[in-house]
């Protein structure tokens, strides 16, 4: 083992409660703690995660609501629907949108960015920002109508005004004025 430094650091009293619990409850001591911790967050920021998409991606599985798919499985999912799904389908889809809309409404969500920033965050697709414009960057060609439908219900629920245009493996989406 190398030889440690000794530091000398002053936190709160809530924070220092907080740390002794975590010592106890998995016994292991503080100082064990806080390195792991200081590691963790060097690695972070070394690899640019940001803490607020880190407790956002926490947040989104805790809920139940979302879940991990292998981007193979998801392709392979969409190329399937994309053959054989019904108008009625892909009617569902927007339906679906829809929902998610109200939900964040209800959240405080008001605009397209902030949409398209939460379907980031769920690794739905890469993101790009100009001005009004906004381009999604897809995993394959099989996501296009899928995302489309779901953003357009989306939309639709939260009075946006959007155009979507398709592109090989991306979306195009141009923001209007509020309806």
């Amino acid at each position: 083992m190398r030889k440690a430094k000794r530091i000398s650091a002053a936190i709160e009293h809530e924070l220092y409660s907080k740390l002794k619990e975590l010592s106890k409850k998995e016994n292991r001591a503080i100082s064990e703690i806080i390195r792991d911790s200081l590691n963790l967050y060097i690695t972070m920021t070394e690899n640019r995660a940001k803490m607020e998409d880190i407790i956002l991606c926490r947040d989104l599985l805790s809920s139940g609501e979302n879940l991990i798919v292998d981007t193979e499985m998801w392709v392979t999912i969409l190329g399937e629907l994309n053959k054989s799904a019904s108008e009625d389908f892909w009617k569902s889809v927007r339906e679906l949108g829809r929902e998610q809309g109200t939900e964040l409404k209800f959240k405080g969500v008001e605009n397209l960015r902030e949409v398209l920033d939460l379907l980031s965050a769920k690794k739905l697709c890469n993101l790009k920002h100009e001005n009004n414009v906004h381009t999604l960057i897809l995993t394959a060609r099989h996501e296009q109508r899928f995302l489309k439908e779901y953003i357009l219900g989306i939309c639709e629920e939260l009075g946006i005004d959007v155009k979507i245009v398709e592109g090989i493996r991306k979306l195009v989406i141009a923001e209007g004025s509020k309806r």
